[in-house]
């Protein structure tokens, strides 16, 4: 297993959110978190990924070596242009323009400033920084967020193509069928 939680449990404000969780996630799989919106599965992702003050009971148990590359809902301000992103978070650059390429992403816009984006293109770079991230297991919260169709079914065509073992939450279900391995349920508490 490269993540092992067991009856793990998150708070909010002091109020606990979940019923135990338990969950594992092997080489290849994609599991799909799944609940209602304001359930807590961002407060959970956080916690799975070392926020210990989130945490009520319960544990999370990487494998040794484990590399999380992780994508938040929202996003971070920044400021430069895709040169300056690409060596800030530490990726390829020409992987990058690569993979945002296939993510549909005009080449002009290749020139433009991160801050003079639309939340979409945005949201594509958010995408293809994760995925020029050399890791081993992929955690992403709400990926399709501010996204077009075409632009969805490019990054399940993308997704299916490389295989990732990831974690994931998103509410399109029909992204969740076509991505997920197996989904586990949120259940409040």
């Amino acid at each position: 297993n490269l993540l092992q939680v067991e009856d793990l449990v998150v708070i909010r404000n002091k109020h606990k959110l979940n019923q135990a969780l338990s969950f594992t996630i092997k080489p290849g799989e994609r599991i799909a978190l799944d609940a209602a919106n304001g359930s807590g599965k961002t407060t959970i992702i956080k916690a799975i990924l070392g926020n210990n003050d989130l945490i009520a009971s319960g544990s999370v148990h990487f494998a040794h070596n484990v590399k999380v590359s992780y994508m938040k809902q929202n996003f971070t301000n920044f400021h430069g242009d895709l040169k300056d992103y690409a060596l800030k978070h530490k990726v390829d650059f020409s992987q990058l323009l690569n993979t945002l390429h296939k993510l549909g992403f005009d080449r002009k816009i290749f020139t433009f400033k991160v801050e003079e984006m639309c939340q979409g293109q945005k949201r594509k770079l958010a995408l293809a920084e994760s995925l020029c991230t050399k890791a081993n297991l992929y955690v992403w919260d709400e990926p399709l967020n501010y996204l077009d169709v075409i632009t969805r079914q490019q990054i399940e065509n993308l997704l299916l193509e490389i295989n990732p073992t990831m974690l994931f939450v998103e509410h399109d279900r029909m992204f969740t069928k076509k991505i997920a391995t197996r989904e586990t349920r949120l259940i409040q508490a």
